[in-house]
């Protein structure tokens, strides 16, 4: 029966006021009613996408920003919100196309352009993103973040001596402008020169002495230099200032952890469950399941439910614990009641939900899920790995298209220049730069690897000579490897075919006996890869202890799936595989160390 009492205008006034009031899931119901009786309208979608984003649903957000702009394309802002949801998704050629539109339409907004340049920037669009920001300071020659902007752009290209006179000249006139002291610690951190970044950030906490940014940036520099123990006492510090500071008690737990602590989450238990943030409740009861603290999860959970304000995080770790537990059917349950009643879920509840078909052995209902997900965000390499396994578990020969192992995987020796002799005496050398870096006691808490140690930074920024070799010897490898790949727009592989190759993230891993990798994927990268330093003698042909495997999945599978393809390491040797191929490790028994060096390539 049709309900004639009801009143769009009313229900709207009522759900602004819930709106204004911070109860944007009780806006929301009002919304989606309205939006079922027909009420077509651009201001309704944008507040239902404002709400949405509210509650980090940024999937529901981005969907209702783009029904307000199908109606009424004339809307700056929304374009804006529509390019910050696209780069936060690393779719900076998307996010771009958002930005250009919010300045073309309001041209005059110094804002907007700067967001456009920005996002050139993360695109790699250096001399147009440099276009746009000399126009910004042509016209407000004290912009400050058009002279950042610039320092980025000149540091990216390699012109370092002119990213430096950006900000010598800057602060020549501004000498206490934090951002340009920030600015020129990061510009040193980012080159490898932990030094310099050390002197800048210290330098900042003497305007800031208790600032968390400014104590998080000189720790991560401490850790860059190779100063475990200092990073820890400046983080401790930070913590006794900031007890409520989500990043630093984030950093506080992983340098204990690193350091062999059993103390690591003792600043999170010193805190009342009340007065503790969200953000922080969420890491440390996640921590608890990492470390299999099962009891003390449930514990915490049935605690925090006596406060109002952390209903929405119980319910997202009430799915992480029924995961952990291995009760999927609970997960589902749960998940599908909400999109039965139109609930649109945001990614991490999506994601949660494929992980549990694919747990069961759903993988039809999977593959419906997932492949929506990727509409949206057809670069998120996870996805594709949840994607590809799907279509294993069903038996497709899709599968093989994307996971094609002889197409797709390669292993070179390293291409050296004639400089450098022979690639022996090269990884002799290196191991010996290498060792230095392993400075922590155990594995990092975040990371696959089990029994070992991984070094701090960006590991192919360092500024030294070997480095700097080493680093155009992999990039000449991977282009003489790679150049057998064929452009394919609809591959995830191949539509990244024909762009200049860089790295996105850089690192050495030391595995003890004992140590292997959990099987993962790469998440900051197009082409992922081994590079083996060093070996022990165990590691031959008669087992595979210590080789690489590819194919495994790294999730809960009731029927699990085994590894497709192995590799035996070799010293010189590098292995380069889409970065969202599933590989791990196998353990190994022996005194000597297992050293290799591993990066993500990306490419525009």
């Amino acid at each position: 029966m049709q309900n004639t009492a009801f009143n769009p205008q009313k229900s709207i006034n009522t759900a602004m006021q819930l709106m204004q009031a911070g109860q944007f899931e009780n806006a929301l119901q009002i919304f989606n009613q309205l939006e079922k009786s027909g009420f077509n309208d651009h201001r309704l979608f944008r507040v239902m996408g404002s709400a949405y984003e509210r509650l980090a649903n940024i999937t529901a957000a981005a969907k209702y920003f783009n029904k307000s702009l199908t109606l009424q394309p004339r809307q700056a802002d929304l374009n804006i919100a529509l390019g910050n949801i696209t780069s936060s998704n690393n779719d900076y050629a998307l996010a771009k196309t958002y930005y250009q539109l919010a300045v073309d339409q309001s041209p005059d907004n110094k804002g907007y352009k700067l967001k456009l340049a920005n996002c050139m920037l993360l695109n790699r669009e250096y001399e147009k993103a440099l276009d746009l920001l000399e126009s910004i300071s042509s016209d407000d020659p004290q912009n400050l973040l058009a002279t950042i902007g610039k320092c980025r752009a000149y540091a990216a290209m390699g012109e370092e001596a002119l990213a430096i006179r950006q900000l010598e000249e800057a602060l020549t006139q501004r000498p206490q402008q934090i951002e340009l002291i920030k600015e020129f610690g990061w510009l040193y951190k980012n080159l490898g020169r932990a030094e310099l970044a050390i002197h800048w950030f210290e330098k900042r906490l003497e305007f800031e002495p208790n600032n968390a940014e400014a104590i998080e940036d000189l720790a991560l520099a401490y850790l860059d230099n190779g100063n475990s123990q200092q990073a820890l006492r400046i983080i401790q510090h930070g913590v006794k200032e900031n007890p409520l500071n989500q990043m630093l008690n984030k950093l506080l737990t992983s340098l204990k952890f690193e350091l062999a602590q059993n103390n690591h989450l003792d600043h999170y238990q010193s805190l009342s469950r009340e007065q503790m943030p969200n953000g922080m409740f969420i890491d440390y009861v996640q921590n608890l399941l990492k470390m299999d603290q099962i009891s003390q999860a449930e514990e915490e959970l049935r605690e925090a439910s006596k406060y109002a304000d952390k209903s929405t995080v119980i319910h997202y770790l009430q799915l992480m614990l029924w995961k952990k537990k291995h009760q999927f059917e609970s997960i589902i349950d749960t998940l599908q009641k909400l999109r039965a009643n139109n609930v649109t879920l945001n990614g991490s509840q999506s994601e949660i939900l494929v992980q549990a078909y694919l747990a069961i052995g759903e993988g039809p209902k999977a593959l419906t899920i997932i492949k929506s997900m990727l509409d949206r965000n057809p670069q998120d390499q996870y996805y594709w790995a949840l994607y590809t396994t799907a279509l294993r578990q069903v038996g497709s020969d899709l599968y093989y298209k994307y996971c094609d192992y002889d197409k797709y995987v390669f292993q070179q020796s390293l291409i050296l220049p004639s400089s450098q002799g022979s690639v022996f005496e090269f990884n002799q050398k290196l191991k010996v730069l290498l060792e230095k870096l392993h400075t922590s006691k155990q594995n990092p808490l975040d990371q696959s690897l089990i029994g070992g140690t991984q070094s701090a930074g960006q590991l192919l920024n360092r500024q030294d000579e070997l480095i700097s070799e080493f680093k155009q010897a992999l990039l000449t490898t991977s282009a003489q490897a790679l150049e057998q790949l064929k452009f394919d727009k609809n591959h995830p592989v191949g539509q990244f075919v024909g762009g200049t190759n860089h790295f996105s993230s850089s690192w050495s891993v030391r595995l003890s006996s004992q140590g292997f990798h959990i099987p993962h994927v790469h998440t900051k990268g197009w082409y992922s890869s081994a590079y083996y330093v060093d070996l022990p003698s165990e590691i031959g042909t008669e087992s595979k202890q210590g080789w690489l495997s590819l194919g495994k999945p790294g999730i809960f599978l009731n029927r699990p799936l085994d590894a497709e393809k192995w590799i035996k390491p070799e010293p010189g040797n590098l292995v380069l595989f889409p970065s969202y191929f599933w590989h791990g490790t196998e353990a190994f028994e022996s005194e000597s160390p297992r050293l290799t060096v591993a990066f993500d390539l990306l490419s525009n």
